[in-house]
């Protein structure tokens, strides 16, 4: 077994960024699980119908996100908090989807308690 500690040492510090693939493709998985148990099956933003899942965001209704996520990357972070999602471990009653531009709406709602009303385009303009 010390054999292959040493070797896996070694191999990954000649392969640093094999780690960061890797976890980059689970980071990815637990984003899409955990959207999909927030929303369904039809991920899309609550309030413009946006579906491209790469711009849709994780939103917290009652703006406590940042308490939610732990602080930072010392607590895990984002990682850890889509994990818990994608688990069933954390319940999603107060959470929502909303693409980045209806999410930055959302805050300024909060925030300046200003309604700002963001219009779907027409199927023809699409």
């Amino acid at each position: 077994t010390d054999y292959f500690k040493f070797y896996r040492r070694k191999w990954k510090k000649e392969h640093p960024s094999y780690g960061k693939f890797k976890k980059a493709i689970w980071r990815e998985k637990m984003r899409e699980k955990a959207l999909k148990k927030i929303a369904g099956d039809m991920v899309e933003c609550l309030r413009c119908k946006m579906q491209f899942s790469k711009v849709l965001h994780i939103n917290h209704k009652n703006g406590d996100g940042i308490k939610d996520r732990g602080g930072g990357k010392k607590n895990g972070g984002h990682s850890v908090f889509l994990g818990k999602i994608a688990r069933g471990l954390r319940s999603v009653e107060d959470l929502e989807i909303l693409c980045g531009v209806c999410n930055w709406a959302h805050f300024y709602e909060k925030k300046f308690n200003v309604k700002w009303v963001i219009k779907a385009l027409p199927s023809s303009a699409k």
